[in-house]
């Protein structure tokens, strides 16, 4: 084979490896690079017991205030819950449609600008009254505080050492009456909160991990997902 035909042998099979790798990137089972931001991004809202507040889009965030609207149970782990989200044509609100098994299918109003929410149903109360972003956030971190057999009273701000909180009044259940408990204080510069019962008497301030920690020290029910759907919001 003179020089010519060697020049055009070692051409073409280059060519043919070039071809061959390509065909490895694109091959069918492979994932297509589009894809890799959704995966991610689904997959790092996840967590091992529940779900956490997805900001990374203005449709994710929306979703997460549709949950946030049904405090603990809106995020834990298998709750059942589907969302579907859309954007008005006017771009002025996200109308997110909530489902639970057991439970009627219902509508969370979100305001695009404000973040301001409102439901027409769903397993918490209260409905069809606006709610801010912040006050869905001290409402969830009251529930995990203040434990089981509690219930509480819509937050609202007040001055404590100084700060601007978000103080909740809790009930006690468990008796004949609903009657007050005490109350939880959220600063939400920071996530943390503590309990004050009618006495007077309080923990301190605990992160929501410590929160976390101290449920688990309690009931002995490994790791829970309380602390969860804030964790992006407050990273400790």
């Amino acid at each position: 084979m003179d020089r010519k035909k060697l020049l055009i042998a070692g051409s073409l099979t280059g060519i043919i490896i070039v071809i061959l790798s390509m065909g490895l990137v694109i091959s069918p089972n492979s994932t297509p690079i589009k894809n890799l931001t959704s995966i991610n991004s689904t997959a790092s809202s996840l967590t091992e017991n529940g779900l956490i507040f997805d900001n990374s889009t203005p449709e994710a965030t929306a979703i997460s205030i549709a949950r946030l609207n049904e405090g603990a149970s809106g995020f834990g782990k298998g709750n059942g819950i589907t969302t579907n989200a859309t954007l008005t044509n006017d771009r002025q609100y996200w109308i997110v449609n909530m489902h639970e098994e057991g439970y009627n299918d219902w509508i969370v109003t979100i305001d695009a600008k404000t973040l301001m929410s409102k439901k027409n149903g769903g397993m918490e109360k209260p409905v069809n009254t606006w709610r801010s972003l912040d006050e869905l956030k001290a409402n969830f971190i009251a529930e995990i505080q203040s434990g089981s057999g509690i219930d509480f009273d819509r937050p609202y701000k007040t001055t404590l050492e100084g700060k601007t909180v978000w103080k909740i009044p809790l009930y006690n259940i468990m008796s004949s009456k609903r009657e007050l408990y005490g109350y939880v204080y959220v600063d939400l510069t920071t996530g943390k909160s503590k309990n004050i019962d009618l006495l007077g008497r309080t923990e301190g301030w605990k992160t929501l991990k410590e929160i976390d920690d101290s449920i688990n020290t309690m009931y002995d029910v490994g790791p829970t997902p309380f602390k969860d759907a804030l964790r992006d919001l407050y990273p400790e």
